[in-house]
């Protein structure tokens, strides 16, 4: 339980320090969408070569922990300034709330006797499920929230694989969420393939009864440099 408990809560930590990265990252100006990802892979590949060589040391993983979160406000932050949009950091920090509460069903759903003997299975249909049920909502609504929650459950999902394969000693666990912290690999993939196809399969645009700032379509010809991001 307290393995658990330790996944969990680092995961919050983990999406909690990219929103805070993200917003923060508002008041600087790299350029356009595209050198904001560019940033966020290179922390990224610097953090994958330090794990390669960490093995099961616990403070150089902790270091790959907060290095690949940094990696994961950079590309959240050019996603935003690609879609023309912000939130605030009260919403980014309900989406990893949001999060957490998705990854945390799984564990008590996991505990159940049935499935208790099928927990990778279980996984693996828990994932399929929330990628589902995730595009639905994507297809049927138009708001900030959803698209940020999209790249942040992609990271939780990974999660998952924590908390079914990590051993019961300390070196081991952390690794295991290190590795876990990975999947923004794929947040990059998808982000770039969006950047490369103007964004058109994405959310077109936002209501912003969730506290956001947006202004959709702009399609990341804007820098960013502050607070603003009206239209030109």
């Amino acid at each position: 339980m307290k393995r658990t408990a330790l996944i969990l809560l680092s995961s919050f930590l983990f999406l909690t320090v990219a929103s805070l990265f993200a917003y923060m990252l508002r008041y600087t100006d790299f350029g356009e969408a595209y050198v904001y990802l560019i940033i966020g892979v290179g922390i990224l590949i610097a953090s994958s070569v330090l794990a390669y060589f960490s093995a099961e040391h616990i403070p150089l993983n902790i270091i790959c922990f907060f290095l690949s979160s940094a990696a994961l406000g950079f590309l959240i932050r050019s996603w935003y300034i690609f879609r023309g949009f912000d939130n605030t950091v009260g919403v980014m920090l309900l989406v990893s709330l949001a999060c957490l509460a998705h990854l945390l069903l799984f564990c008590l759903v996991a505990e159940l006797p049935p499935i208790k003997r099928h927990r990778v299975a279980a996984a693996v249909i828990y994932g399929i499920i929330s990628l589902g049920v995730y595009l639905y909502v994507v297809f049927t609504t138009k708001t900030t929230f959803v698209s940020t929650f999209g790249y942040y459950m992609i990271v939780e999902i990974a999660f998952l694989w924590a908390i079914i394969a990590s051993g019961e000693d300390r070196a081991s666990l952390i690794r295991s969420i290190t590795l876990s912290t990975f999947s923004v690999f794929g947040v990059a993939v998808i982000i770039a393939l969006m950047m490369l196809s103007g964004g058109d399969c994405d959310i077109s645009g936002c209501d912003c009864d969730c506290g956001c700032d947006c202004n959709p379509g702009d399609g990341g010809k804007k820098k960013k440099g502050s607070t603003d991001i009206s239209a030109d």
